[in-house]
């Protein structure tokens, strides 16, 4: 349960790991008992997606395409895993995680907003820390080692959501979730709420992907699992007030899916996209026909993936584009590819960025109020890119000669991206 504090403590909040052990392993065993009767339901089967309709801009105007980069002004070690939501006054937010390495003790979740207010000339604010071991532990009452993974959004009410990873041990495959809202945009933060989602001492939780929001309220939080298995999950909140129901739900078992983009299509249906961590190095998909109370077998789709994450949304015309690494075996590229039902005729229409010696990935994209895509990514895995366009600049890209083959760059896209604004 939440409460109304938003004063989160940092100071010697760990305690000792003897006293979190004892209480999280009690704690666990209780939930487990609970947890086990619980997990094989469902949520409520009368519902539909909430699509929201987007402001159009002019037959007559001209395509959108800007590019920013958040970074910091003292440049950490290394930053990862970036989440943009944007409010109902059209404010941008991002979150990331960053510190000297992935999995530092230092690292911290990071966040910076944008107001697009001036067009291309309007640039983020300066990160500030929002999280960190100390404030996790504090919240929970638990050892916490280690924070990672972010996930920011609103709710209905334009409420601010995070839910983000927490190790106690060892690496990801034993993280668990949290859950923190803010009223103010960000500035404070209610103290964590613990999610109890496994009964195995409650590990190996981990969020990346946009959440998708329901008529009846509750929001889709995509989720994975990476102990003992890998494999792909929902997570479905339903805030009322001060407190936070939850229960999750299986989109497909064994150990080659993980960190699913779902993608609704119509009220009804959906898209869940998969980064694929078998031999097979492909996107992998499942389908829903009842607003993801239940998915298909998991199927390959004709795009390449290096083991790597990739971000869908569906645009106006009912088509789908994908953020993902075009490669199957680097991150050393990263491309937008498009297809008119979100299955088939895949054609990348943008090389966004490429360099044999650096990486980007982790793409984290959504569609605004005002019509226009917002794409963020970890960029050399030194900042966070942020790219603005609109369908406009989508329908030049589709208009020029189509690469010869998905491992072929766009060249026209490369140049027009060089000739950008950077923030």
């Amino acid at each position: 349960m939440f409460d109304n504090s938003t004063t989160n403590p940092n100071s010697n909040a760990a305690g000792s790991r003897s006293k979190f052990s004892r209480r999280s392993l009690l704690t666990g065993a209780l939930v487990g008992v609970g947890y086990l009767s619980t997990l094989n339901s469902k949520p409520v089967t009368s519902r539909e997606f909430v699509l929201h309709a987007h402001q159009g801009r002019g037959v007559d105007s001209k395509p959108i395409f800007e590019s920013r980069m958040i970074e910091h002004l003292s440049p950490l070690g290394f930053v990862h895993c970036a989440s943009i939501c944007q409010s109902a006054s059209g404010r941008n937010l991002c979150t990331w995680y960053g510190g000297s390495r992935e999995g530092a003790r230092d690292v911290r979740i990071w966040m910076s907003d944008l107001d697009r207010q001036s067009g291309a000339e309007s640039s983020w604010s300066q990160p500030q820390s929002i999280m960190d071991y100390q404030i996790a532990a504090h919240d929970s009452n638990q050892f916490v080692r280690k924070v990672g993974n972010a996930l920011i959004f609103c709710d209905a009410s334009d409420r601010l959501w995070m839910i983000y990873v927490s190790i106690a041990m060892g690496g990801w495959a034993t993280s668990s979730l949290n859950a923190t809202y803010s009223d103010d945009g960000g500035n404070r933060w209610s103290p964590s709420q613990r999610l109890w989602l496994s009964p195995f001492l409650n590990i190996s939780e981990l969020v990346r992907c946009p959440p998708v929001h329901l008529t009846n309220g509750q929001i889709g939080i995509p989720i994975y699992h990476e102990c003992a298995g890998v494999f792909p999950e929902m997570l479905w909140l339903d805030p009322k007030g001060k407190e936070l129901e939850y229960n999750k739900t299986r989109i497909c078992g064994g150990r080659d899916w993980l960190q699913p983009s779902v993608v609704p299509t119509s009220p009804t249906t959906a898209i869940c996209y998969l980064r694929c961590a078998n031999a097979n190095r492909r996107v992998g998909y499942v389908s829903s026909e009842d607003a993801g109370a239940t998915w298909s077998s998991p199927r390959l789709l004709d795009l390449p993936n290096p083991n790597s994450a990739v971000s869908g949304i569906a645009l106006e015309n009912g088509a789908v584009l994908l953020a993902l690494n075009n490669s199957t075996d680097t991150r050393d590229s990263f491309s937008l590819a498009y297809s008119p039902d979100g299955i088939n005729d895949w054609k990348v229409i943008a090389n966004l960025d490429h360099n044999l010696n650096e990486k980007f990935s982790y793409p984290s994209m959504i569609r605004g109020n005002d019509g226009l895509i917002h794409l963020v990514y970890s960029w050399q895995m030194k900042k966070i890119r942020h790219l603005c366009f609109d369908q406009a600049w989508i329908d030049e890209q589709l208009s020029k000669p189509s690469a010869k083959d998905l491992n072929v760059a766009n060249q026209d896209a490369a140049e027009q991206t060089s000739q950008e604004v950077t923030r």
